[in-house]
């Protein structure tokens, strides 16, 4: 919970199929609240998994999907299923449908200025770890492993 502190990120280079960009990494954050997360970016690999992300946290998960989403606290027995897919045409419509209506004055910006400028920290600092190949906080300090954080190899 919280901003995220820290950030490392490692590109992987076994086969770039874009010349130019990075073509898959791995982003690890922690939050200041404690939260670990691992994101996997690629434009080249396949995964197998229907979920396109997966949140496992301590009272439940989430699996957000391809063809359907589903959810569970623990302890239930099942899986909640809800949604029906993601659709790419109908979400990029969206996103400039509602950038159109911000920019025009009809509407707020469902992203605000300081959460815009967070993120692009958040990448700042992940292209900064990329190149020194270490844990970097936000705001661009090397570090070592944040010591709250035990990482299972």
């Amino acid at each position: 919970s919280g901003p995220i502190e820290s950030v490392r990120a490692v590109e992987s280079f076994e086969e770039r199929v874009y010349s130019g960009v990075e073509d898959t990494a791995r982003l690890e954050c922690l939050s200041v609240g404690g939260v670990f997360a691992r994101i996997d970016v690629s434009w080249s690999e396949h995964s197998a998994s229907p979920w396109f992300v997966a949140i496992c946290g301590s009272q439940g998960d989430i699996n957000i999907g391809w063809k359907g989403s589903r959810w569970r606290f623990n302890g239930a027995p099942e899986h909640t299923p809800f949604g029906v897919g993601y659709d790419k045409k109908a979400a990029l419509a969206g996103q400039a449908a509602d950038f159109a209506a911000a920019i025009c004055g009809e509407r707020p910006p469902t992203t605000s200025l300081d959460e815009a400028v967070a993120s692009v920290d958040v990448i700042d600092a992940a292209y900064a770890s990329m190149r020194v190949k270490s844990w970097i906080a936000v705001g661009g300090v090397t570090m070592n492993q944040p010591a709250s954080l035990h990482v299972v190899a």
